[in-house]
């Protein structure tokens, strides 16, 4: 097998530890993976506020709302892939709620050689992602980090996005600063 020399920052959400340990063991050899574990999908998304990842894989059953909801999320963005396991035969329906959040499905049990092709599929997506993110225009990232600032603050603190917003420029003017750098305290917080 050809090793291609590339890192890629995983996070899986998972609170199987027998998947857990067996997972690491089936990952393709052509890449390295920096793998952290969330047993949550609460537990990710701090993670994912505090690191940036990759790939987040998802293996969680039952499929309750919140997860979900944070599989979609994931799947719209612009800066990581999402894949999720699911029971082979809940595959068709997982697949129809989650195929235009571009969240990929894998069903289980899955053997090493169908993990590596679905991780050769994962690192394409990310690669071309990442090859798009470096033709962002100026400035973006700041708004990214600001629209995340705004997020949070609705979410821990049930402000408005108008709230959100007015509170990151009153902060920044009497700071003389940047909201992008409001945006980054207000994101350590966490």
């Amino acid at each position: 097998m050809f090793y291609n020399g590339r890192t890629y920052r995983m996070l899986l959400v998972s609170s199987s530890l027998k998947f857990n340990e067996s997972f690491g063991s089936l990952l393709p050899k052509t890449s390295e993976y920096e793998m952290t574990i969330a047993r949550d999908v609460t537990e990710a998304g701090r993670l994912m506020r505090e690191k940036v990842f990759d790939f987040i894989v998802i293996n969680r059953y039952p499929y309750d709302d919140k997860t979900i909801s944070f599989a979609r999320e994931i799947g719209q963005r612009k800066d990581c892939i999402c894949m999720m396991f699911t029971r082979r035969q809940d595959f068709g329906e997982m697949h129809a709620r989650l195929v235009e959040s571009g969240v990929y499905i894998l069903p289980k049990p899955v053997s090493a050689d169908i993990l590596a092709i679905a991780f050769g599929w994962l690192e394409s997506s990310r690669e071309q992602l990442r090859s798009k993110g470096r033709a962002r225009e100026p400035g973006e990232a700041e708004l990214l980090q600001v629209r995340r600032a705004k997020e949070y603050l609705m979410r821990t603190r049930h402000m408005t996005e108008d709230e959100a917003h007015v509170y990151i420029s009153v902060k920044a003017m009497d700071a003389c600063v940047s909201k992008a750098e409001i945006a980054a305290e207000i994101l350590c917080e966490e």
